[in-house]
């Protein structure tokens, strides 16, 4: 039985997959980055994460366009606008639940960022595979169902 699901549902576990290894690599990017410059460069935490935010940007979303949704048949034209709002927007949402994380829950800020970054995550995969990539016509690969 879990063979069969595993098999049935194969797509969108490579997809998952693929997600997860360019968010990990774009998550190390950002931990290195904040960290660097929380450390080296005594910055704030938050505007550390602002400065990371910006350096893995175009990484994570070429690695995200080409590799993980690269079924999709959405033009660059229409889906890096896409991707900016969905990442500028999950900013706003990771900025607030570090604030949280940070300021009122008294964190270490790494343990903070692991926390943000699981949440994130999340929502990010969903909210790119159905509205982001999604092909034109409205539906999405079928491969990856």
């Amino acid at each position: 039985m879990v063979k069969k699901l595993i098999h049935q549902h194969k797509p969108l576990i490579f997809q998952l997959t693929r997600f997860g290894i360019v968010g990990t690599v774009g998550t190390a990017l950002q931990f290195v980055s904040v960290i660097t410059l929380v450390e080296i460069a005594k910055i704030n935490p938050l505007i550390a994460n602002l400065i990371a935010f910006a350096l893995t940007f175009f990484t994570s979303y070429m690695g995200h366009r080409f590799w993980t949704f690269k079924e999709t048949t959405r033009r660059h034209a229409q889906s890096l606008p896409r991707y900016l709002l969905l990442a500028l927007g999950g900013l706003g949402v990771a900025e607030l639940l570090y604030y949280i994380v940070l300021y009122l829950l008294h964190l270490n800020y790494i343990v903070g960022l692991f926390i943000v970054v699981a949440i994130m995550a999340s929502i990010n995969f969903i909210v790119n595979k159905f509205w982001t990539f999604k092909n034109q016509r409205g539906q999405v690969p079928t491969c990856c169902m």
